[in-house]
């Protein structure tokens, strides 16, 4: 026998947002990638597992899991004392729930059948739209059993450690780019090149410096072509009114380094604070031994 509950009510929640969440991804002005791309996964995961529970019964044991398989349970029929349908409580929710004396597994509806143990006072509640078929099906097959009792045997999936393996390492990924990219950039300057450490970091050489100022204005952004942006700090490739650039900056931390390079490749970049970014514009013009020069770049 084998019967399957559609969380509706998970479908109608997680879609929505998932969806929501997407567009946010594509578009310009949102939140940063980093931040929200775990979200995504993780509520993903979420629905992939939620959206419906199956309930599989044969002659030797009660099988149920959530979604395409991620959470199994397993039962052994010889343990179990006796079935019954019942119904939750409101109050119990939806999900995998802790009660009183028991489990509760279920995605959808308050129906139930509820599994009671020959060795254990603990109770199990597995939602169904059939509870009374299910309940009268497990009765009729333990009416034809004659075996001891046995403690409840639990056969734990492999895929449940390596779902939270997945997630955990997701999660500690996103943090560790998250961390990377508000992460200050270190620029290393000697009399053959460039260097700038850090996420979008790039190095060139000196010779190649067609141009270096500083800009108290940056031009009007347009698009986030592959980068990073969170709050004020922008990192990556942009399109801006005046063409594209590569920012490395603390928008409207001013005043902002700006480097044309290698012909026509051109960089913004500044640090955390307006003094420690005019050091490094005159470390890079001694680098030059160009005169230095202050220029307002017009939006």
């Amino acid at each position: 026998m084998k019967t399957t509950q559609t969380g509706w009510l998970t479908i109608g929640i997680f879609l929505p947002i998932i969806t929501f969440l997407g567009y946010q991804i594509f578009n310009a002005d949102s939140t940063s990638l980093y931040i929200l791309t775990p979200i995504i996964i993780l509520m993903v995961v979420c629905l992939l597992i939620f959206y419906q529970l199956t309930i599989s019964i044969d002659d030797k044991q009660i099988k149920f899991w959530f979604g395409f398989g991620l959470i199994v349970k397993t039962y052994n029929l010889e343990d179990i004392k006796d079935c019954k349908a019942v119904k939750n409580s409101p109050l119990y929710g939806w999900g995998i729930r802790m009660l009183p004396n028991g489990w509760l597994y279920n995605v959808s509806g308050l129906k139930a059948v509820e599994l009671s143990f020959k060795n254990s006072s603990k109770k199990i509640r597995i939602g169904s739209n059939h509870p009374e078929e299910i309940a009268k099906y497990i009765n009729q097959l333990l009416e034809n059993q004659n075996n001891d009792p046995l403690s409840t045997v639990k056969t734990r999936n492999l895929r449940q450690p390596i779902f939270w393996s997945v997630l955990i390492i997701t999660i500690v990924s996103a943090g560790a780019l998250f961390y990377y990219g508000m992460k200050e950039p270190e620029v290393l300057v000697n009399v053959d090149q460039i260097q700038i450490k850090g996420m979008y970091g790039v190095t060139f050489k000196v010779k190649e410096i067609n141009q270096i100022d500083t800009t108290t204005e940056l031009p009007k952004i347009k698009l986030r072509t592959n980068g990073f942006a969170f709050g004020k700090i922008l990192k990556g490739h942009f399109n801006l009114s005046k063409g594209s650039a590569l920012l490395l900056i603390r928008k409207n931390n001013t005043p902002y380094v700006y480097i044309e390079y290698n012909e026509s490749k051109i960089l913004y970049l500044n640090l955390k604070d307006a003094m420690s970014t005019r050091v490094l514009f005159k470390k890079i013009v001694s680098a030059t031994h160009k005169p230095e020069t202050t220029k307002s770049i017009n939006q």
